[in-house]
């Protein structure tokens, strides 16, 4: 049998050769007997073996295999899963998405002003976009006009869901990535949210009840883009119910965060780097993790509940509650959630009380038949009365404050 010390050096040796870890390796005395102890280190994950790679989960060991290894051997060579290379070149990406962020970075100051549009090169080397002349992920998901034929997560759902959760309509927000944060803004605010406008004083002035605080939305939105798993093949969702908008996005916290940590004051944790900093030069987000806390400040200042976040395990979730008064303001004031033939009926009413129906349907271009069916919702809203006759009256647009 091999001495203590002898077999205390092979063991050492066969872990640091085979594993490549450096365990510390002692002989104690344990009832007159010689006993060797085998310390290893502590925070060591990844360990190959034989050309496989195993990671400790739990009390098990569990091998690693396909997009799982090559996102953690990426992050040991200090690179994200979205530094891979892509199957385009410059010539492929979108000059409108360039243009559009050296737009964007020189209104908000970080971009600078003698920066031309024109200069593709500057800007992938400048944003790290290239490895080795190849383009990154980033880069296509960020300025290809397509970039969801690089990568299936790369583009944004909006659906309407009724009260029994019955998806009643559908949008989905593709093209490059760095443009899809105001494409969603804007879908959203035509197609699924209406600010509730009051009107009063007398005059077509009116108070605008915001049913979700447009910042907040904008900073959500942003985060769930750039801080998501693409390696997760699913896009972002942005769910609208009648009294809630959630949003979703793959990837989760941070690793060992929890969302108190998030809620309360912390530093900024990139998933994805490059994808981070373009965003920032473009002025959508800090580098400082103030990013939760302006949303909550800008919820609590449009009348909103504070949202709520969800680590559900694969993703975060992130759901605003209407604004209270956009609901009691039905009940108790008069309230109407006027279209913009509505508005331009208003207008004419505000200009000249005595203009006819007709008049109207003349100037604005609305058909007479629509114009009369608007003014009857708008009576029935309370937000007109018509004072004196047919012919020789006028009307008032009411006060409801």
């Amino acid at each position: 049998m091999a001495s203590p010390n002898k077999l205390a050096k092979e063991i050492s040796d066969t872990i640091s050769n085979k594993l490549g870890i450096q365990v510390a390796v002692h002989i104690k005395d344990v009832e007159g007997k010689k006993c060797i102890y085998v310390e290893v280190p502590a925070g060591v994950r990844l360990i190959q073996l034989d050309g496989r790679y195993y990671v400790r989960v739990g009390n098990t060991n569990q091998e690693l295999k396909g997009e799982n290894l090559r996102k953690i051997l990426m992050k040991e060579d200090g690179l994200d899963w979205m530094d891979k290379p892509c199957k385009i070149t410059k010539d492929d990406l979108s000059k409108e998405a360039i243009a559009y962020f050296i737009k964007s970075g020189k209104s908000c100051g970080r971009i600078s002003r003698s920066a031309s549009k024109n200069d593709m090169d500057k800007i992938i080397t400048t944003y790290g976009l290239s490895n080795d002349g190849v383009l990154t992920l980033t880069a296509g998901v960020l300025f290809y006009s397509e970039p969801s034929r690089l990568n299936e997560a790369a583009f944004l759902k909006i659906g309407y869901f009724d009260e029994k959760k019955v998806l009643r309509r559908e949008d989905h927000i593709k093209g490059p990535v760095i443009m899809i944060p105001d494409q969603a803004l804007k879908v959203l605010y035509d197609r699924y949210i209406q600010d509730t406008y009051i009107y009063g004083g007398g005059t077509a002035r009116r108070r605008i009840v915001h049913l979700y605080p447009e910042d907040a939305l904008r900073e959500l939105i942003v985060n769930a883009m750039v801080h998501k798993d693409y390696s997760i093949q699913e896009p972002t969702t942005i769910r609208v119910y009648s009294d809630r908008i959630s949003i979703f996005c793959f990837g989760g916290l941070p690793e060992g965060w929890k969302t108190e940590k998030l809620l309360g004051e912390h530093e900024s944790v990139r998933r994805n780097r490059a994808l981070a900093n373009v965003f920032f030069a473009a002025g959508y987000v800090e580098n400082w993790g103030h990013g939760i806390e302006k949303v909550i400040e800008t919820c609590r200042e449009n009348g909103n509940p504070d949202p709520v976040f969800e680590d559900t395990g694969d993703g975060l979730r992130v759901t605003i509650g209407i604004n209270p008064a956009a609901v009691t303001s039905v009940e108790q004031q008069v309230t109407f959630n006027v279209d913009e033939k509505s508005k331009a009926i208003l207008i004419c009413i505000q200009e000249n009380p005595s203009v006819s129906a007709r008049e109207m349907a003349e100037i604005t271009g609305i058909s007479f038949a629509t114009v009369q069916r608007r003014l009857k919702q708008l009576l029935n809203a309370g937000i007109l009365t018509r004072e004196g006759s047919t012919k020789a009256g006028k009307w008032i647009i009411k006060n409801s404050e």
